[in-house]
């Protein structure tokens, strides 16, 4: 399973629906307020196992949809130091 499948299902899991079949999306337009912003990280954290640095923290960080999961992949590499798409 890939990044962008695992933070779709966060979201899923958060009762914001999203559909993957757009080029890219800006996540600011379905993650509208402070808490569940928060709540989609905290997701992200339990489902890959990770902690989000700091820098991830920004709310101007999910303007891309397709941004955000590159940089989530990032994080993920550099902590679990494996391959995953």
């Amino acid at each position: 399973m890939d990044i962008k499948t695992k933070l779709l299902e966060c979201l899923d899991e958060l009762g914001i629906l999203i559909d993957g079949e757009e080029e890219d999306i800006n996540l600011q337009e379905y993650i509208i307020d402070s808490l569940q912003f928060i709540s989609f990280i905290l997701a992200i954290e339990q489902k890959l196992n990770i902690e989000m640095p700091d820098e991830m923290l920004l709310y101007e960080k999910i303007e891309s949809f397709n941004g955000y999961c590159e940089a989530v992949l990032s994080v993920v590499r550099s902590q679990h130091k494996a391959e995953i798409t």
